[in-house]
């Protein structure tokens, strides 16, 4: 039985993220098939097996399993066709309406969100609506306004946030938007068990930003109680200084070596990705930190296949687990996250 995916991506990497399904079915040697809709930011998946759960995709920002595509949506009474698509018997968890983010019709994220309120009341009305977690969430994708996808989001295979972004608010006093970055790197890939409280501990993690001018990444560090080497040769943040927990090192990242074991490494400069990953592979190595976050500058060209290398060079000779992931705040890049099977901590006294 095959099973057919509208599979949600950011912009311009619908190609790449087909390359990522193709290699993931061939991995697991199952048939599959992906129609992809140039700069449209989502791509049709169908395949005797299911994709990849959605925290193991690099590209996938949002997953749902298609049971209809609907055509010639009247423009006064969407509700009804919509309604008569859905199995009378099947209940949810809830209701998510979205849209094309980009290249889409004047006003339709707009539209899909009050119409999101009317199928959400029209399914309490008939008794659909269950909050067991355990249910799927209704889904409905509208292509434009005459168009509409309708299916569900399956556990692992589904994101709750819409269009499966994780939207943040820059806070006023950061140095620059790249801390937008880190803050959904950290809440995105830093396994939620590990994200350390270090309010009133006895001694402060440390960490390493490289790179660091004017200080986006170090901030959003300070915010969350390290004390960090900001190695970089351009000029830091004033008032960042002045937090008492910051070291600047001016030096290239490439030549930096850290007096002490960190407990995580942050790493967001313009190279070419392979050569970032053999910068971080080299910390890893050297047993110099226990974790990492770090952004990859993609390709024009060949961007999985580039991603594919790197996360190779970190696996094949390291004791690490790596998440890859493309942020709603990345743009032509990716965040990895890197951790040591071994524990390596590094710990300052207040």
């Amino acid at each position: 039985m095959d099973h057919e995916f509208l599979i949600q991506c950011r912009q311009g990497f619908e190609k790449d993220l087909a390359a990522e399904l193709a290699a993931w079915g061939s991995k697991k040697n199952f048939a599959s098939f992906t129609r992809t809709v140039e700069d449209k930011g989502y791509v049709f998946f169908k395949g005797s097996a299911f994709p990849f759960p959605l925290q193991e995709s690099v590209f996938a920002r949002q997953m749902m399993k298609v049971s209809e595509t609907l055509s010639s949506l009247p423009e006064k009474n969407k509700l009804d066709p919509i309604l008569e698509a859905i199995e009378k018997d099947q209940s949810f968890q809830g209701v998510l309406c979205e849209s094309l983010l980009v290249n889409g019709p004047k006003g339709i994220q707009d539209f899909s969100k009050k119409f999101e309120r009317v199928l959400e009341k029209a399914l309490h009305t008939s008794g659909q609506i269950s909050r067991d977690p355990q249910l799927p969430t209704l889904h409905v994708f509208f292509l434009d306004y005459e168009q509409a996808v309708v299916g569900c989001g399956l556990k692992n295979y589904c994101s709750r946030e819409r269009n499966g972004i994780l939207r943040l608010r820059r806070s006023s006093d950061a140095p620059s938007r790249s801390s937008l970055k880190l803050e959904e790197a950290f809440r995105i890939l830093f396994p939620e068990h590990k994200l350390e409280k270090h309010e009133n501990s006895e001694s402060l993690p440390i960490a390493v930003d490289l790179g660091a001018a004017p200080g986006g990444w170090t901030y959003e560090l300070v915010k969350r109680n390290y004390l960090v080497y900001s190695v970089d040769n351009g000029p830091m943040n004033p008032k960042l200084m002045q937090s008492g927990r910051v070291s600047h090192e001016a030096t290239d990242a490439f030549h930096y070596r850290p007096p002490e074991k960190v407990d995580l490494l942050v790493c967001d400069i313009v190279e070419k990705p392979y050569q970032v990953s053999e910068l971080i592979a080299k910390w890893f190595a050297n047993n110099w930190t226990r974790r990492a976050i770090f952004n990859l500058k993609l390709p024009m060209k060949k961007r999985y296949a580039a991603v594919k290398d790197c996360i190779e060079l970190l696996t094949q000779d390291l004791d690490c687990t790596v998440r890859c992931k493309q942020l709603f705040h990345d743009r032509e890049e990716v965040t990895l996250f890197v951790e040591s099977r071994h524990e390596v901590t590094g710990r300052r006294t207040k």
